[in-house]
């Protein structure tokens, strides 16, 4: 009678202290309530299931706008970081169930140990606030955390590689077919689902769609990334409906979007993964299949557009595209063309005048505009301009990390996609992956030049997967040699 009671007392105990918890939560706020329900629940299937809550994580980014853009905004701020919370979550239950085991370390680790040392190393020197270097850190190596967790991974790299192909044929096919039900959506029933988020310009535009993202061009960025990903494994690996289908509604998908730089970068890819095989390319029927869907669904959509009264609905794909052959899309002033100016006039200056970089969460970041405003003036950055100082990665690059922190990262791409693409010419089982992370590799590179796509979760997450995925390879073989 004695052990059961003393059994209860803790158990009635618990009960009372989660009935005032859960009391205190609600009179506070509701979410608070809904917060001290799930993240239990969630910690503890972290613990238990930690790769596929990963993957689950890797769903949910693309989802993430939409979900957040029902919240007050003070929530969404909350739980837009989320998701690196989890991940720090995942690699620390890694750790501890593998018996705090890390793998061994290689080149790929050591370069980006190089990188994040002088990045942090310049904001030391220059006495950059601890606010602007923290929020710096986290808009550009937040990816370091997804990098870690493929690298702490147990499983196969192939079958990591085969897991991640699965996931993104399921979000293309649904992303692609979302934004044709968007378009229609706009033509026939006009709602916030149609068009959410900050970019106004797509209210009124029947083409722009913008899928779950908030932005038509975060839309168009990731079915980029994801088609030239899935046309490597489509190529090289297994040519199966599913994949065909994912690849086409993305092709479709950047079309709609209105995004040149999306539609630009999957042709690079794609170029890149062709290529690397020529005879392969030759007689690759798919290539000569898409070429000619494209071209006659384009013909026809440009004789019948009159007829629809597409045309004259906001932003035209077919007028932008073909911008890209206009001279005039390459004038560096600043009223024509400032990612260009950008490139050629703010670029060259940070070089002379703060060579060594400005530290972490400086020049280019949002969040800095306040304590770097006479700068931006100075460089006729003023007015609406200010909006688009993070809009060209490899510029902020410099600003923040100086022409040192520059070369290294671009030693590190270059070297990455060079051995890559190498390695994938020869025969061997990561032939895929070889050419899938030169692909993204330098599509990611490139679209520096475009806008924040290094800061862009949805984006940069391709680059950081492979990444991992190629540096898990380095070890595997290193361990291959070593058994023999």
């Amino acid at each position: 009678m004695y052990s059961l009671t003393q059994r209860k007392i803790p158990l009635i105990s618990l009960t009372i202290l989660i009935g005032i918890v859960l009391g205190i939560g609600v009179a506070i706020n509701p979410v608070v309530l809904l917060a001290v329900i799930i993240l239990p629940a969630l910690m503890v299937l972290t613990y238990l299931k930690p790769y596929p809550i990963f993957i689950g994580t890797l769903i949910y980014l693309p989802l993430e706008r939409f979900c957040l853009a029902w919240l007050p905004i003070n929530i969404d701020n909350i739980l837009s970081a989320g998701p690196e919370a989890l991940f720090i979550l995942i690699i620390a239950f890694m750790i501890i169930k593998s018996n705090f085991k890390l793998p061994k370390l290689n080149i790929v680790d050591y370069c980006l140990f190089i990188v994040v040392l002088w990045a942090i190393s310049t904001s030391v020197i220059h006495e950059s606030e601890f606010f602007n270097v923290a929020a710096g850190f986290r808009l550009f190596f937040r990816g370091l955390l997804i990098y870690w967790i493929i690298r702490l991974n147990t499983s196969n790299v192939i079958v990591i590689f085969k897991n991640l192909s699965k996931m993104l044929v399921i979000m293309t096919i649904f992303q692609g077919v979302l934004g044709i039900l968007q378009i229609v959506g706009k033509k026939i029933a006009p709602s916030y689902w149609n068009s959410f988020g900050a970019n106004g310009i797509m209210k009124g535009s029947l083409f722009g769609v913008q899928g779950t993202f908030g932005r038509y061009d975060q839309y168009g960025m990731f079915l980029s990334f994801a088609a030239i990903f899935l046309l490597a494994k489509y190529i090289y690996d297994q040519k199966d409906k599913f994949t065909f289908i994912a690849i086409s509604l993305s092709v479709v998908g950047i079309f709609i979007s209105t995004s040149r730089q999306a539609l630009v970068l999957f042709i690079i890819g794609a170029l890149i993964l062709l290529f690397a095989s020529l005879k392969r390319a030759l007689n690759f029927k798919f290539t000569f299949i898409v070429m000619y869907v494209v071209i006659m669904l384009s013909l026809l959509a440009y004789w019948f557009m009159p007829n629809l009264n597409l045309e004259v609905n906001g932003r035209n794909p077919f007028e932008l595209f073909t911008s890209l052959f206009n001279p005039a899309t390459y004038n560096a002033q600043q009223n024509v063309n400032f990612r260009m100016y950008y490139l050629l006039n703010v670029g060259p200056w940070l070089m002379q005048n703060h060579f060594w970089g400005m530290g972490l969460g400086t020049f280019g970041a949002m969040f800095s505009l306040d304590e770097y405003t006479t700068l931006y003036y100075s460089l006729g950055l003023k007015d609406n301009f200010l909006n688009y100082i993070a809009d060209v990665n490899w510029v902020s690059v410099i600003g923040q990390l100086g022409v040192p922190g520059l070369v290294l990262t671009l030693v590190l791409w270059f070297s990455l996609a060079t051995s890559a693409f190498i390695k994938g010419t020869l025969s061997g089982k990561y032939k895929t992956i070889f050419l899938t992370t030169t692909a993204i590799t330098i599509c990611f590179a490139l679209s520096g030049l475009f806008g924040p796509n290094f800061e862009i979760k949805t984006n940069a997450m391709f680059f950081w997967l492979l990444l991992g995925l190629f540096s898990k390879i380095i070890n595997e073989k290193i361990e291959e040699n070593v058994s023999k």
